[in-house]
């Protein structure tokens, strides 16, 4: 399974790049030749791994598919932008992050091998509180403040310690109840909001 930092997890990760491919399958069929053929050629080699389509859930098979995986992000992180821009796939607040733009790799080389990229004073109660809130608002269109802004703290070749905000896009992700999900109602999540502590109230509306 992918890689959790965080024992409690109200989530099951599973990274699947069909938002992208049926884009490029949209391109496939332009007029436009030279866009045509080019999401044609790559759509023949994304066909032998339905994994990408139908979703990963070992994180080895990020490695494994690096390079296609790469090719098939290559809108999203056009390479005039790699060199100035500090970005990666992520899954919000879980410590699984692939594909960086080179300035990110950089800046992470940097760091040295040691290097343990977590978020600043981010512990399992918050992690479990915020990933439950991720499902509130995407899932049930709920308005939250989330409160602090989250940071990472990494430091540079000189070991000087330098501070990077987290932003997450959130157009390519979706959230989909398991069988454990229970439906939350406007009492629940009014209750829920006044009692951001009680981590077992949170976990028995959001079990993992």
């Amino acid at each position: 399974m992918i890689y959790e930092k965080h024992q409690d997890n109200p989530f099951q990760v599973h990274i699947s790049f069909h938002k992208v491919i049926e884009a490029l399958e949209e391109i496939a069929l332009s007029d436009v030749d030279y866009r045509s053929n080019y999401a044609k050629g790559l759509l023949n080699e994304v066909n032998k791994f339905p994994e990408l389509k139908e979703g990963i859930s070992d994180v080895k098979q990020l490695e494994e598919h690096k390079v296609l995986i790469r090719y098939l992000m290559s809108d999203l992180f056009p390479t005039a932008l790699t060199k100035n821009e500090i970005k990666a796939v992520a899954i919000p607040f879980h410590n699984i992050l692939f594909n960086f733009t080179e300035r990110f790799q950089g800046i992470l080389n940097n760091a040295g091998p040691d290097f343990d990229m977590t978020i600043r004073d981010f512990d399992d109660h918050e992690f479990y509180v915020m990933s439950c809130c991720l499902i509130l608002m995407q899932y049930y269109g709920v308005q939250l403040d989330l409160g602090k802004p989250f940071f990472y703290d990494i430091p540079d070749a000189e070991g000087i310690l330098k501070h990077y905000r987290i932003l997450y896009n959130a157009d390519f992700m979706e959230i989909l109840p398991t069988e454990k999900a229970i439906e939350i109602t406007q009492e629940d999540i009014d209750i829920l909001i006044d009692n951001y502590d009680n981590l077992e109230l949170w976990m028995e509306k959001f079990p993992k």
